[in-house]
């Protein structure tokens, strides 16, 4: 999945749950890190991820599903932006 926005700070809400994977994040087309969702209980609405400029400009976050075996699932509740 891919978002864009102008802004100067995002942060990327999701759930974290047993059923859920990895994800690589990229940003501007720039791989940052693996955002990791697995959690042996259920926990909705957690800031997995969050990145800041010191201007606003025009920004693409992409969040690539890596397929971890018995837990692929991979589900964003929110994107968060400070304009």
């Amino acid at each position: 999945m891919s978002f864009r926005f102008t802004g100067r700070a995002v942060a990327i809400v999701a759930p974290k749950g047993a059923s859920r994977g990895s994800a690589k994040l990229y940003v501007d087309g720039v791989y940052v890190s693996t955002v990791n969702l697995y959690r042996s209980v259920w926990k909705p609405r957690n800031v997995v991820a969050a990145r800041s400029w010191t201007t606003a400009g025009k920004h693409t976050i992409r969040l690539v599903a890596v397929g971890t075996p018995r837990h692929s699932r991979v589900d964003v509740d929110a994107f968060l932006v400070i304009p």
